[in-house]
């Protein structure tokens, strides 16, 4: 398993990674996402940015992650236990689902907070959707 920034080489095998994801939610009821987003646009700026990192296994992409400082205008209304302003948000984590309920995500998540630490940063924050 390896978890590493991705590059422009890796945007056919990440979208196939939300195509995966995306039906998998469909089958399960989940309506966060659909055939306009994430796109591949979305992605390839992301990566540009340097803060979309990929998940490896046996030389397959199967899980994608994008961290960042960047947050919904909503967030700016939440009263934040950490309110210094030193976070790191997480979007756009997907699974391809084949490899749900095998800790791909949780792994992922454990990554988020290394880097968090790492960046000598107080907290994190997941962008989620109300019905997810």
């Amino acid at each position: 398993m390896i978890i590493r920034k991705a590059n422009k080489n890796d945007l056919t095998s990440i979208m196939k990674v939300y195509l995966s994801c995306i039906n998998g939610m469909i089958k399960h009821g989940i309506t966060q996402w659909d055939n306009k987003y994430p796109n591949t646009k979305i992605i390839e700026q992301d990566i540009i940015a340097k803060t979309y990192y990929v998940f490896i296994e046996e030389d397959v992409i199967i899980a994608g992650i994008n961290i960042d400082k960047k947050q919904d205008p909503a967030y700016l209304k939440i009263k934040w236990e950490d309110n210094t302003n030193q976070f790191l948000v997480i979007h756009r984590l997907a699974v391809k689902y084949n490899s749900w309920g095998k800790n791909t995500g949780k792994s992922l998540m454990k990554f988020a907070e290394e880097l968090v630490v790492k960046k000598q940063l107080k907290s994190i924050r997941l962008d989620t959707y109300y019905d997810n």
